[in-house]
């Protein structure tokens, strides 16, 4: 949590992952440009262990074990929870999110993976990790922050005085039409998992 010079405040995890580009054309990187949900779980679990998963042969991997989406190529949503839970984690897709559904869980400190740029039929094309959210003097949420393995860099400027975790900003006004409202939380333990359903009453 940090204080801006305007009293923004800034919430982020606890720790960073570990950013993934997916379009790296580094010889020792991976490269898919349909492999957004496949980074971006890889680029979750680097939160509890970034040596184990925040490679690129880890992204890799979760691609090649994804059920792929018919004649589009890409993976169906619901794997990213499958991979996460299969190595061990707590993780469920949800929809009709709400920014105090993803706020809990950062402030938790679990990384929440965000179903984003819907098609005109609603439908969601690419994941990005949500890494943190901003408030103002009063406390009400001012913007999220996202690390978007589309882009090549792991960090994004910020004012002067605060640092912005992530690479790229959702400002509140625009998280309607850029946020289908599915989501994906990452939880290591059950009881952290129990306390952020109980404070969003999820099932």
């Amino acid at each position: 949590m940090a204080d801006g010079p305007t009293g923004e405040v800034v919430h982020g995890l606890p720790t960073n992952p570990v950013h993934l580009y997916q379009l790296s054309q580094e010889p020792d990187a991976y490269n898919n440009s349909m492999g957004c949900g496949a980074f971006s779980t890889a680029m979750a679990l680097s939160v509890y262990d970034a040596a184990h998963y925040g490679t690129y042969e880890t992204a890799r991997s979760f691609f090649q074990e994804m059920i792929k989406v018919p004649f589009f190529g890409g993976t169906f949503e619901s794997q990213n929870a499958a991979i996460a839970r299969r190595n061990g984690f707590l993780a469920h897709s949800y929809d009709h999110g709400t920014v105090a559904d993803l706020a809990a869980a950062i402030d938790l400190g679990a990384p929440v993976i965000l179903l984003v740029n819907p098609t005109t039929l609603g439908i969601g094309t690419h994941d990005e990790l949500l890494v943190g959210y901003s408030v103002d003097a009063q406390g009400a949420v001012l913007r999220l922050f996202v690390d978007n393995p589309w882009i090549a860099s792991g960090t994004q400027p910020a004012p002067a005085g605060v640092s912005y975790p992530g690479n790229q900003i959702i400002e509140l006004a625009d998280l309607p039409h850029k946020w289908t409202r599915v989501f994906t939380p990452f939880f290591a333990a059950a009881e952290v998992e129990a306390r952020w359903r109980q404070q969003t009453q999820r099932a």
